[in-house]
């Protein structure tokens, strides 16, 4: 499996995202999928909501509202990722619709081989990238909060290696064995294919990360097992 019980470490309680601030979005599909978005900064990852039947436009919505409550400007909506497939190219002309153009979000296609060079030569598309650096994060002790659901679906993914390189375990895969589609951790795993910076907001939250930082080393996306 892609992860064990010891490399998820759960907190309890609200959270205030401090500093650089990402948000992934998964939208629904067929059956009994349902839209998810979950927020991310350096230290914790969240999940802000779900719907179960959903629009592009309600979506969208919901999007803009999540961003305005973790503290997601519009100019820097590049840091909200949605999945391109299905709905997704929708949601961001929805979310572009209701900020008159200013805010702009991120759309992926996980099937799509990945942008850097290095990524391309280990992962199989930027699916596998997305997966196996939250992966890195979360091992390194990334924390997130206690969500029954979100555990359970990032424990039952699975990866490979094909001719060298990393890859998920595709949903139809998932399928066949009665897992259902990881929606919580696909909005998870979207935020790393986007690059936190360090952009602190405010004196205070810049010493508050200092603070956190010493308690674990969870800075690094990028190194491997």
């Amino acid at each position: 499996n892609l992860l064990e019980e010891k490399d998820i470490t759960e907190e309890d309680g609200p959270y205030e995202f401090i500093g650089h601030r990402l948000m992934g979005v998964d939208c629904s599909g067929d059956g009994d999928d349902k839209s998810t978005w979950v927020g991310r900064d350096r230290m914790r990852a969240d999940v802000l909501g779900e719907e179960q039947t959903s629009t592009a436009d309600s979506i969208g919505g919901r999007t803009i509202t999540f961003a305005e409550k973790i503290g997601i400007e519009e100019e820097n909506y590049r840091d909200i990722v949605v999945d391109a497939f299905g709905s997704g190219h929708a949601v961001g002309q929805s979310v572009a619709v209701m900020t008159k153009g200013k805010g702009r979000i991120t759309a992926i296609n996980w099937g799509e081989p990945c942008e850097l060079e290095y990524d391309r030569e280990t992962y199989v598309n930027q699916r596998a990238e997305a997966y196996w650096k939250m992966r890195v994060w979360l091992k390194k002790g990334g924390m997130i909060g206690r969500h029954p659901a979100l555990r359970k679906e990032l424990l039952s993914i699975r990866y490979r290696r094909v001719g060298g390189k990393i890859q998920i375990e595709s949903k139809l895969e998932m399928k066949k064995r009665g897992v259902k589609s990881p929606d919580y951790a696909d909005a998870l795993a979207s935020t790393f294919l986007r690059e936190l910076q360090a952009n602190f907001k405010t004196v205070v939250e810049n010493n508050r990360i200092r603070a956190m930082a010493d308690q674990f080393d969870a800075h690094s996306i990028f190194g491997e097992d």
